[in-house]
C-alpha cells in the first residue's frame, strides 16, 4: 500500500456507510443479482456492480487501517 491511500471509487455515496451497512448490501445485492440470473441481465449487472463497490470500499478500509495499525506501531516503539 502507498503511504497516502486513496479512497477507489472517488466520492462515491457508499464511503458514508458503516461497515455492517456495507455487509448488508453485499449481501443483499448478491442474492438479487443470483436471482436476476438469466431473468434480466441488466439488473443482474447492476446488483454485481453494487456488491462489488461494497466490497471494494471495505477491502480499502481493512487495509487502510492495518496500515495505520504498522505505522502507529512504528511511532510507538520509536518513542519508547
Amino acid at each position: 500500500m502507498s503511504k497516502t491511500a486513496t479512497k477507489p471509487i472517488p466520492n462515491h455515496p457508499y464511503h458514508s456507510k458503516s461497515d455492517a451497512q456495507l455487509r448488508y448490501i453485499a449481501k443483499d445485492a448478491g442474492e438479487a443479482a443470483r436471482a436476476m440470473r438469466g431473468v434480466n441481465e441488466e439488473a443482474e449487472g447492476k446488483y454485481a456492480d453494487q456488491v462489488c463497490d461494497a466490497c471494494s470500499i471495505l477491502g480499502w478500509r481493512q487495509q487502510r487501517d492495518a496500515f495505520l495499525s504498522i505505522r502507529q506501531g512504528r511511532l510507538l516503539a520509536a518513542a519508547a
